[in-house]
């Protein structure tokens, strides 16, 4: 009969066969550990604050609650989730590493597996979701406005969250291997949807460029080389977030496919941990790249900051 401590002690052992022994962690690269806890210590704060003043920027602007800003905010809530609980779990949790306490390990190992599975895995969707509105933007063009409302917005946010939920429950069926293949497919669709989408964008941006080009050369000759900068611009701009996207999340995927397929190898492991301090570290950047470059979301920022400057500072 499985009763829940037998249950909880099931899930503590799981966990720990994913990191692996004690004693094979205790042996793997201490100096690692030490880094990757202190590197997730700034992230986890930026991600934090950050993110917290996306959130207050786009609740107290009526203007932003429209489908591309809903999407953001749903980063934003991911985000500030993963540098609240995710990166100060996982930091605890090297720290008991070093310090020899596998009981306690296990179990902040457990928190944590869970917390990053579903907060840092719905961020990672909210990113290929964007990526996905940003060309629904350019292909639906007028039609945009009636096709994608807040309302369908905030139905396909929802789902975001239970699929993060489902792989969740994945923990349940104490399956490593699945678990991990599971994770490599949905990390590899993800992969896939951003740069099919990226493509997709650069071909209507040169599309729209190159007959805005051919207009301009019949009734404005002379506005042909501003456009050309403009259009550089925005390709560029593409190509630059695409490229900031897969820099922290491809390290990422090849550390969990080489885990999967070697768990026992200590490099595995320890290029695993690696590339986790850099993919969550990607929740403190998301607002730079995803946000603050946003005209009214950067003016919603500055009003929220003077705001608040008011607030602790009021003038005499």
């Amino acid at each position: 009969m499985i009763t829940p401590q037998n249950a909880s002690e099931s899930q503590r052992d799981f966990v720990c066969d994913f990191i692996g022994s004690v004693k094979e962690r205790m042996n793997s690269y201490p100096a690692m550990l030490y880094l990757s806890a202190s590197l997730n210590v700034p992230t986890s704060i930026m991600a934090v604050v950050c993110n917290s003043l996306v959130l207050a920027s786009i609740w107290r602007t009526p203007s932003l609650h429209a489908p591309s800003y809903l999407i953001r905010f749903n980063l934003a809530i991911t985000d500030l989730a993963v540098g609240l609980f995710v990166q100060p779990l996982y930091i605890s949790q090297r720290w008991l590493n070093l310090l020899d306490r596998p009981r306690e390990f296990c179990v902040v190992a457990l928190a944590m597996l869970v917390v990053s599975v579903m907060f840092a895995g719905v961020s990672f969707l909210t990113i290929t979701a964007i990526c996905v509105e940003r060309y629904l933007v350019l292909y639906l063009h007028l039609a945009y406005q009636s096709v994608v409302t807040n309302k369908r917005t905030i139905f396909a946010m929802a789902g975001l969250w239970i699929t993060g939920s489902l792989y969740v429950g994945f923990l349940a069926l104490n399956n490593i291997l699945l678990f991990k293949v599971v994770g490599c497919v949905i990390i590899t669709i993800c992969l896939v949807l951003n740069t099919v989408s990226y493509v997709k964008i650069y071909k209507v941006v040169r599309h729209h460029q190159n007959q805005i080009s051919e207009a301009n050369r019949a009734f404005a000759p002379n506005s042909s080389t501003v456009d050309m900068r403009s259009y550089r611009r925005s390709v560029y701009a593409t190509f630059r977030t695409y490229i900031i996207f897969i820099l922290f999340v491809l390290p990422f995927l090849l550390s969990l496919i080489a885990l999967a397929e070697n768990s026992k190898s200590r490099v595995s492991r320890a290029c695993f941990h690696i590339a986790s301090t850099i993919y969550f570290s990607n929740s403190a950047f998301n607002p730079f790249i995803y946000c603050w470059k946003e005209p009214q979301i950067k003016q919603a920022i500055k009003a929220t900051l003077v705001s608040i400057k008011h607030t602790v500072m009021p003038e005499r």
